[in-house]
C-alpha cells in the first residue's frame, strides 16, 4: 500500500458470561456449566497477490517484453501494470456468538454458535471489471472492489449415557 495508507486500526472486542457460576443458578443442579459468548472484530489485510509480481500495486510496473524489428531492438520495455495509490486495506468484519453447556453430571455436553464474516474492499484489477475494449488490457490498475459474505451456524452435541452396568 502507498506510504500514507500502510497503517490502520482494526479493533476487536469479545465477552463471555458463565451463567452457571451465578447464585441464581445454584438450585439448577442439572446444569454443570452454561456460558454465553460473543465477539466482534475487524481484520485488515494488505495481501497484494492481485497479479503475478504485483508486490507494490500502488506504483506502475514496467517489464521487458518481446522484440521490435524495425530497428532491430532486442528488448523493449512495456507497461505491465498501472499502480493505484488510493488502495486501502481489505477488511473483514467478523461476528461470532454462541453458547457452551454441560448438563446432567457432565453427561450431555455441547455448544452452538453463529458466525458472520463480511469481507469487503478486496483487491480487483479493473480489467476483471470492465471489458478489454478500454485498450489497456491487463495493465489497468487495481481497486478495492470485491466483497464476500459468509455466515452460518454450527452445533455439536456429545453424550455419555449409562444404563445400569452398560457404559
Amino acid at each position: 500500500l502507498a506510504r500514507d495508507r500502510r497503517f490502520g486500526l482494526f479493533p476487536t472486542v469479545g465477552a463471555g458470561w458463565t451463567i452457571s457460576e451465578n447464585g441464581f443458578m445454584k438450585n439448577a443442579e442439572w446444569v454443570d456449566y452454561l456460558k454465553l459468548r460473543a465477539s466482534y472484530g475487524i481484520i485488515g489485510s494488505a495481501n497484494t497477490g492481485i497479479a503475478k509480481g504485483a508486490s507494490y500495486p500502488y506504483i506502475d510496473r514496467w517489464s521487458p517484453s518481446g522484440t521490435y524489428t524495425f530497428n532491430s531492438f532486442d528488448d523493449i520495455v512495456v507497461l505491465s501494470g498501472t499502480g493505484n495509490a488510493d488502495l486501502r486495506f481489505q477488511k473483514t468484519d467478523e461476528i461470532n456468538a454462541g453458547v457452551d453447556f454441560e448438563f446432567f453430571g457432565h453427561r450431555l455436553t455441547g455448544s452452538a454458535g453463529y458466525f458472520r464474516n463480511y469481507f469487503h474492499g478486496g483487491f480487483a484489477n479493473m480489467s476483471a471489471i470492465y471489458p478489454g475494449i478500454t485498450g489497456k488490457g491487463n495493465t489497468l490498475y487495481s481497486i478495492n472492489y470485491n466483497a464476500t459474505l459468509s455466515q452460518g451456524a454450527e452445533a455439536e452435541l456429545y453424550g455419555n449415557l449409562q444404563f445400569g452396568d452398560f457404559k
